[in-house]
């Protein structure tokens, strides 16, 4: 009973589930010991072979229940399967210290939005849990599902004769994103003036390439890519 009674008196107090407040309404995370998460929050959507758009819509629940990873955007899984979904899928996870100083907390934390790999044909952000970077970095840390494989990559002759966007849709989901979160970052208490993009493999290709898009101009202030490179790069048309 003794026993008992100490350990009890030395694990921590559970946290109540951390709650923000957004443009499109509230948002309820999960308290994790150093870390507040948010899952499957959506930031946009796209019609099939189309530009996506940043969500402007408000939530469908109030709060929204952010406790689980959102669906992964269509994809293969073997030779003759696939997983996902095509609609619903343009969703992001965000991370942030459970505890920052009030000087951290006046100017906003640092936004890292990290792009997954896959070779551009499959890949999802649910793997990745980024609470411990949030915290040993003091940042906002983000990761983003996008369209794959044709549904994110294909074009159409078409349309690239007709001068119409196409073969860059998952460009455009990143875009979504980051737009997304210059809107609504500081809700979660990061500074969306501070905003870094970074991936791995293709999602690092994918990063380096916002660098030089000229849509991409003013939606982000810095780059970093693991094991990504520019030598293999879309040939569709990309005017947003």
């Amino acid at each position: 009973m003794v026993m008992v009674v100490l350990l009890s008196a030395l694990a921590p107090a559970a946290r109540e589930r951390p709650t923000v407040r957004t443009s499109l309404g509230a948002v309820l995370g999960n308290a994790l010991p150093l870390a507040d998460e948010f899952l499957g929050v959506p930031y946009g959507d796209a019609e099939r072979f189309r530009p996506a758009k940043e969500r402007t819509a408000p939530f469908e629940a109030t709060p929204l229940d952010a406790s689980y990873y959102g669906p992964a955007c269509l994809q293969t899984l073997t030779a003759n399967t696939t997983y996902g979904v095509e609609h619903g899928c343009h969703v992001m996870n965000i991370w942030r210290p459970a505890h920052i100083s009030d000087e951290q907390a006046a100017v906003g934390l640092p936004v890292l939005v990290f792009i997954p790999g896959g070779s551009n044909d499959f890949g999802e952000a649910e793997p990745y849990n980024a609470s411990v970077m949030a915290t040993n970095h003091a940042a906002l840390v983000c990761s983003i599902n996008y369209r794959v494989g044709p549904f994110g990559f294909l074009a159409f002759a078409d349309d690239a004769a007709a001068g119409r966007e196409t073969g860059n849709h998952a460009l455009t989901d990143i875009q979504a994103a980051l737009r997304f979160l210059r809107r609504e970052a500081a809700a979660f208490g990061g500074d969306p003036t501070r905003l870094t993009i970074f991936g791995q493999s293709s999602g690092g290709s994918l990063a380096l390439l916002h660098s030089v898009i000229p849509s991409s101009s003013g939606l982000l202030e810095g780059v970093l890519s693991q094991s990504g490179g520019l030598r293999r790069v879309g040939v569709g048309r990309f005017q947003r």
